[in-house]
């Protein structure tokens, strides 16, 4: 829904591993978005310092929250081209709405007020619910919103995202950009932007499928 994000995890990552002189592949950093930060570092990075030293590993994972937040506390949430038209398309019909963050709640709930967004989301998913993978906020945001994962659409833009979704059984809608529409063929349909988006399009995921 909000662009850039990925690029603020990316150069937070980027901030620490320079500080300490640790490896960084920027493609590493796609996989540690809804990750909890311990584990980004001990499974994803896999910075031998913090394998070695779980103490490490929380200083690092702290290190990065706090250049995190120093980037979150000056950028503005922008919505993609066409996510407010899909939103309020989306509440018109009255089909509930869950953001994912890894913000803590006041943080989220500030940019999104701030973006004036809030009023398309009936849920959302923070740092307080404790989701350790972007697998976990998914199932997490199905409960929140009283519905089953199999009648739940999750949009992404990383082929990582897009196989959290479908991890959690949910339907998978990706963002082709950042990465081309190859590397996400798992997903259940693959769109060049929101505004090419129609509610007709999301209904016919669940075609063939019984109501419930």
């Amino acid at each position: 829904v909000f662009a850039g994000l990925r690029d603020l995890h990316a150069a937070a990552w980027a901030e620490v591993a320079e500080a300490h002189g640790l490896p960084f592949d920027a493609e590493d950093s796609d996989r540690t978005v809804g990750r909890r930060p311990e584990i980004a570092v001990t499974q994803v990075f896999r910075w031998q310092p913090a394998l070695d030293d779980w103490g490490v590993a929380q200083a690092l994972s702290y290190e990065f929250c706090e250049a995190l937040g120093r980037r979150f506390s000056s950028y503005a949430f922008e919505p993609r081209p066409g996510a407010v038209r899909l939103l309020t398309l989306l509440n018109e019909y009255q089909v509930p709405c869950c953001l994912c963050s890894e913000l803590d709640e006041r943080s989220l709930s500030d940019k999104v007020e701030a973006a004036d967004m809030a009023r398309f989301f009936q849920a959302s998913i923070c740092a307080e619910d404790g989701a350790e993978t972007a697998e976990q906020a998914y199932l997490a945001s199905c409960v929140k919103l009283r519905r089953p994962p199999a009648r739940c659409v999750v949009f992404e833009d990383s082929p990582q995202g897009v196989s959290s979704a479908k991890e959690a059984l949910a339907k998978a809608v990706a963002l082709v950009g950042k990465h081309p529409a190859y590397e996400m063929m798992h997903a259940d349909l693959r769109i060049s932007s929101l505004e090419d988006l129609t509610l007709m399009a999301i209904r016919e995921l669940f075609s063939g499928e019984e109501p419930r």
